[in-house]
């Protein structure tokens, strides 16, 4: 089953509002931030800097694809693919894919 057009945008619009909240939120220089690759969603985040305040790279810290009628959450590996994500790797609406990015196991996305 393929997700129709307005519920990719109603999904892409509820993660914007998300990561817009989590921006406003964390009162530093760090963005969160989502784009779409290879008909997932991606949600990542910039602007940190090292210790010697060098800029870092954008981080992805979630992936998030509709495949077989599910959510499939994951996140990165270490050496750049990606690992279904442990807790809950399948949900069955978007709704449910936010609950479990707030209930996430020490908030490890934020």
């Amino acid at each position: 089953m393929n997700l129709s057009l307005l519920e990719l945008q109603r999904a892409r619009k509820q993660l914007q509002v998300y990561c817009d909240q989590r921006n406003r939120g964390t009162g530093s220089r760090t963005r969160w931030s989502t784009r779409e690759v290879d008909n997932c969603f991606l949600i990542a985040r910039s602007g940190r800097f090292d210790n010697k305040g060098r800029v870092l790279p954008e981080q992805a810290l979630l992936k998030l694809c509709y495949r077989h009628a599910v959510w499939q959450l994951f996140v990165p590996r270490a050496q750049g693919d990606w690992l279904p994500y442990p807790p809950s790797p399948e949900v069955k609406n978007f709704d449910q894919v936010l609950q479990e990015l707030d209930q996430a196991p020490l908030h490890v996305h934020w």
